[in-house]
């Protein structure tokens, strides 16, 4: 249920006491032009152009005979083309048939008329109405005529996002009620107005809250409802509240319980004891003032252009603005507006004008003293033989905040995408380019949004795209062309080209459409990142990994290369071959999967200790691997990104076992030499001899060295052997 329909079906109610009103001032004037708004009843004509809805009359056979003044420059239709069955032109072809079974069944029974539909403007653009028709009838209860609006509703299909906060702090109370009475839904402001809690009135039977006297009328009514799915029912009733005391609601229901996001009777009311009583104390004496003014549920009054004082003000105005209405007509215009504003307001009302015009949005204060923003419109009329003019006042407050708001946020987001290493596109729909950022821009080689392609086919012959592989891309599947298709684009390289100046960059784009309320493409927005510099020096680095590849695999000594957690980037083919593993099973891995858990745990530690430390070191390692175990001489060294931070290790490794195993057998060799030596009663010794001379002894035997009375060192030394070289030497 729209928030705004009880209050116009007032306005409509409205209507039609005032062109009876119009009829009975045109009998006594024209009765030969009474059946002819367009020329005996000025007043309800002068009444209806003054309405921000469209308004119109039909005979008692469904043919119309008048539109008013918003209908006919909305349509851009002639009254001529529009009376009849004229209006039909506007109606969406979708909505036709429907509406034609309505109205003709309206006609048919003289029950309200009531259709939601789309109506094209003069534009040919097509706008959501809610058409109402009531008929006249005469003391018979003959139908004499109907009376009708058509009100712009588009704007609340566009709020959807908005409808619950609305609902919610709605001056009506709005409730769902189940096809038995059950009430499964109710706004805040029940509880508040019935003084219930929402739980306690969720569950309980409606007709239990409605006075004994009346529950008769609201059963049959709510029968009626739900007989007729198509049928909206209005009617005012007494409801209980918590201390047991009565008030007059005002009540208007709608059976949803075909619409699957419903499922219920929507009832909307709201509390109208005060306003019963004083129409009933003023009915005769007031009607016109009443049905004009207190059924609007927008502000509205009438004041001297003269004077500037109030000469009537409707129940809306005396809601919202807290002035009680002989407070109202005790003041003049002025005194609802800053002072500063009151000399613009004098030379407003100077500048007269006729029919309906918007006067622009103004300041007024409320009796609390609250400044709001109020759109007003204005029309000048004769009131009370005085020159007067009708206002309609609406609230704009929060809209006008919400735009500055989404100004404000605007500018925060523009200056945002301004800050942006990536560059930023927006296209509508036609392929216009609405906006570059700074980075986009400078990725395209402009220094100013003027100097950039101002639309897709300009950019066009500017720049082309390829893909990586040098394939030209067709224009129908650049990244934007593809959002504003309404698809999404992740992450796509392409090879942007600029014809003019050679200029040519690596890009990864990303796009997505921004859709309208209808689910149609708006906008399209793309972002470009320039990855020419990431691409070049990928390249750059498979030209030096393939380089030492190429080195790694020509070397007998395992080669490797690992991160910070251990896991081999690099395993040359030696490498492999030590572990008797695949390259490819060892990439990826940890030394775990490689050598037995103690090995891999020492391995993994020391390799710790040279990142932490940053130093590079040598050791060697025994490892168990391959069903054996291996000496390995290890070279470690940090592994440095180009910011100087170890992201690895590096490593040599040599397979030093059969080195080892020698040595250790030599170690035994001579071992076991010295000690047939050391046993034996022979005179033993070296010589070192060079070029065929002796030069020195190099060793002697212990049994050698009791005879000389020398030490091996003195024995062994050139001084010695050249002392002893002139006398001959005899050696057992």
């Amino acid at each position: 249920m729209k928030r705004d329909d009880l209050n116009k079906l007032h306005l409509f109610d409205g209507l039609v006491a005032v062109h009876q009103r119009a009829r009975r001032v045109a009998e006594m004037t024209d009765m030969a032009n009474r059946t002819s708004p367009g020329s005996g009843d000025y007043v309800f004509e002068e009444i209806a152009d003054a309405m921000p809805h469209m308004v119109w009359l039909a005979s008692p056979d469904g043919a119309c005979v008048y539109h008013n003044r918003s209908l006919l420059e909305y349509s851009g239709l002639t009254l001529a083309t529009a009376l009849g069955s004229g209006w039909v032109q506007m109606v969406h072809p979708d909505d036709l048939p429907a509406t034609k079974v309505a109205w003709a069944r309206s006609v048919a029974t003289g029950d309200p008329f009531e259709v939601e539909c789309q109506l094209r403007n003069r534009d040919g653009q097509y706008r959501w109405f809610i058409a109402r028709g009531r008929a006249q009838r005469d003391a018979g209860g003959r139908v004499v005529r109907w009376v009708g609006t058509c009100t712009d509703v588009s704007h609340e299909r566009v709020a959807d996002a908005r409808c619950r906060a609305i609902i919610e702090n709605s001056f009506e109370v709005i409730n769902l009620v189940a096809a038995d009475g059950t009430l499964i839904y109710s706004t805040i402001r029940s509880a508040a107005f019935l003084g219930m809690p929402i739980q306690e009135l969720l569950g309980c039977d409606v007709f239990n809250l409605v006075h004994p006297d009346d529950q008769g009328a609201v059963r049959s009514v709510f029968r009626s409802l739900l007989a007729d799915p198509s049928e909206a029912a209005y009617i005012v009733f007494r409801g209980r509240q918590a201390d047991g005391s009565w008030r007059w609601l005002e009540a208007r229901a709608t059976n949803l319980l075909r619409d699957p996001a419903v499922g219920a009777v929507a009832i909307n009311f709201r509390d109208v004891t005060e306003r019963l009583a004083s129409e009933e104390r003023a009915r005769e004496s007031e009607r016109l003032y009443r049905e004009m003014f207190d059924s609007n549920p927008h502000p509205m009054w009438v004041y001297d252009t003269k004077t500037l004082r109030f000469l009537a003000v409707n129940a809306a105005a005396v809601e919202r603005y807290g002035y009680s209405r002989d407070e109202f007509l005790s003041m003049t215009i002025a005194e609802i507006r800053p002072s500063e504003d009151v000399p613009a307001l004098l030379e407003d009302i100077r500048m007269r004008g006729t029919g309906l015009q918007p006067r622009g949005v103004w300041k007024h204060r409320w009796k609390d003293g609250t400044v709001r923003d109020v759109e007003v419109s204005a029309n000048n009329l004769r009131f009370a033989d005085r020159p007067a003019r009708l206002v309609l006042a609406l609230d704009v407050t929060d809209r006008v905040r919400a735009l500055e708001t989404a100004a404000r946020g605007h500018a925060r987001l523009q200056a945002v995408v301004e800050t942006l290493y990536d560059g930023v596109v927006v296209s509508d729909p036609a392929g216009n380019l609405l906006g570059w950022n700074s980075s986009a821009l400078r990725m395209h080689g402009f220094t100013t949004v003027e100097a950039a392609p101002p639309h897709m086919p300009a950019y066009a012959e500017t720049f082309s795209l390829s893909r990586l592989d040098k394939a030209p891309l067709s224009r129908i599947d650049w990244p934007m062309s593809r959002v504003l298709r309404g698809q999404q684009v992740a992450d796509e390289e392409f090879i942007l080209r600029r014809h003019d100046t050679g200029l040519e960059l690596i890009v990864r784009c990303s796009g997505a459409p921004v859709l309208g309320p209808d689910g149609s493409v708006e906008l399209g927005v793309v972002t470009i990142h320039d990855v020419t510099p990431w691409k070049r020096a990928e390249s750059d680095a498979r030209r030096t990994a393939g380089l030492l590849r190429a080195v790694a695999d020509g070397t007998s000594d395992a080669v490797f290369v690992k991160d910070r957690d251990g896991r081999y980037l690099l395993f040359n083919k030696a490498a492999a071959g030590f572990v008797g593993k695949p390259i490819e099973e060892v990439l990826g891995k940890d030394d775990t999967t490689l050598f037995d858990l103690d090995s891999a745990h020492r391995v993994m530690e020391r390799d710790r200790r040279v990142m932490e430390s940053g130093r590079v070191e040598t050791a060697e390692e025994v490892l168990g691997t391959a069903g054996s175990t291996r000496i390995f001489q290890a070279t470690k060294a940090p592994y440095w990104d180009a910011n100087g931070r170890v992201i690895g290790l590096i490593g040599i490794s040599r397979d030093v076992t059969a080195q080892k195993r020698a040595e250790e057998e030599l170690r035994r060799t001579q071992k076991r030499l010295q000690h047939v030596i050391s046993s034996s009663p022979a005179v033993l010794y070296t010589l070192g001899i060079v070029d065929d001379q002796v030069r020195n002894i190099t060793w002697i035997s212990e049994n050698l060295r009791q005879i000389l009375g020398h030490s091996p060192e003195e024995a062994t030394g050139p001084d010695w052997w050249a002392t002893s070289n002139s006398r001959p030497l005899i050696f057992p």
